[in-house]
């Protein structure tokens, strides 16, 4: 049985990748706009990884995860029905938002879809936040955004960084969870914590 233990493998990458999938040369002094050096090999890496892994076919297969599942440290966190629906489908592999989580790499992000959907769908893993210019999150990572570039840039709109949080190995549940089913009556604004049932 795939588990949450065991959902991850490693991948090994080249230069060639990186300017293959971003567009332009690997940068080679040690901060870009605020970008840590280490974190545009890290987004390669994440972009290359999610593509194999959703052409894996164990992953396609309808595994009943449920709310024994939940390990602490986990996360909710609120995504549109159409955006959790991309990320999914892995084509879209950055959730964008206004700020940085206070969480760890690693982390299993489970997936709360709003109304009229009103449903746990699925769960991802957080593998780290880029800061940057929103002009330049876009030109890096546009294609693997999810969003039509008005809508990624009427959203930071008069901001003057966006930041990316990087989502790998998505999964999308057999059997949709209830907020009740986690021990909440009510969805995050952004995401919150999980407690484990007893």
């Amino acid at each position: 049985k795939l588990t949450l233990a065991n959902h991850c493998r490693p991948i090994q990458l080249t230069l060639a990748d990186y300017s293959t999938h971003i567009g332009e040369p690997f940068p080679t002094n040690s901060t870009h706009i605020g970008e840590p050096f280490y974190s545009h090999w890290r987004t390669i890496q994440l972009i290359q990884y999610t593509l194999y892994t959703n052409s894996i076919p164990i992953m396609k297969q309808s595994i009943a995860y449920s709310s024994r599942d939940i390990n602490p440290g986990d996360v909710l966190i609120s995504i549109r029905h159409k955006y959790a629906e991309r990320i999914y489908e892995t084509t879209k592999v950055f959730e964008l938002r206004h700020l940085v989580p206070t969480i760890p790499h690693g982390t299993i992000m489970w997936i709360y879809e709003p109304m009229p959907v009103g449903m746990i769908t699925g769960f991802c893993r957080y593998d780290g936040c880029i800061k940057n210019e929103p002009e330049v999150i876009w030109r890096r990572y546009g294609d693997f955004l999810g969003v039509t570039k008005d809508e990624f840039f009427e959203y930071y709109q008069g901001r003057h960084f966006a930041f990316a949080w990087c989502v790998a190995l998505p999964y999308k549940l057999h059997q949709p969870l209830t907020l009740a089913q986690v021990g909440l009556t009510r969805p995050p604004q952004s995401y919150q914590f999980l407690r484990i049932l007893g």
